[in-house]
């Protein structure tokens, strides 16, 4: 079984490696190949690895995988059917909320660090509500609710995996933290190049690399907390 697992977490390795490739020699159809498995190999990989999760915490933790799955595989054809990315946003919203629920789980019976000091609250609040205002002239009036709901729920994501400081092993926690906060930033550059006037194209490479670093990240995080790394 330690094969197996070892085999699966190497070909996410290859193909997320393959896939940043792609994107800097702009291979459309090794991106088109590799982009849809990154989030199913990495499923594969917390699915063996994380045995030992409390079952609702890994199944939430899978679920938003497959949404972020399904989110990468819909932003792929925004360009080409714009309703697309809204569908897409919606596929990443409920990945969001679905690790919000793992990372809740998690903690059961345990008062996190946001909960014994909610200043810490403060620099998310902060961020959210300058990037909303940063992005502001360049959203339209349909999308303006959606990305300000979007932004706040990605907020919570970040700060229920720093609620998890002190209830999950340093290592565990830096691994999921600094994850959720990568995801953050490449959902940030994302917004940047879809609401800016910033080339989207010259972003792809930080969008992903932040993407996949964050998604591996949390993942790491969660298997480690099952074994007190």
């Amino acid at each position: 079984m330690s094969k197996v697992k070892s085999i699966f977490h190497i070909l996410f390795l290859i193909n997320a490696a393959l896939h940043l490739w792609a994107i800097i020699s702009h291979d459309e159809l090794l991106s088109w190949f590799t982009k849809p498995l990154l989030m199913p190999l990495l499923a594969i990989v917390l699915w063996f690895y994380a045995g030992n999760l409390h079952p609702r915490a890994r199944r939430f933790a899978l679920i938003g995988l497959l949404f972020s799955c399904a989110g990468d595989i819909l932003l792929m054809r925004a360009n080409d059917y714009p309703h697309l990315f809204i569908i897409g946003l919606i596929s990443f919203l409920l990945a969001h909320i679905s690790y919000i629920m793992a990372f809740f789980i998690i903690k059961l019976g345990h008062k996190g660090l946001v909960q014994r000091c909610p200043l810490w609250v403060l620099p998310f609040l902060f961020y959210m509500i300058g990037f909303n205002i940063y992005l502001y002239n360049g959203v339209t009036a349909d999308l303006r609710i959606p990305v300000i709901l979007y932004s706040l729920v990605i907020m919570i994501m970040a700060m229920s995996a720093l609620n998890l400081r002190g209830i999950i092993s340093q290592q565990a926690f830096l691994w999921l933290f600094i994850g959720a906060l990568l995801f953050l930033l490449s959902d940030s550059i994302l917004a940047i190049g879809k609401f800016t006037t910033a080339d989207s194209a010259q972003l792809g490479i930080w969008i992903m690399l932040t993407y996949i670093a964050g998604q591996y990240g949390i993942a790491k995080g969660i298997i480690n907390s099952t074994n007190g790394q």
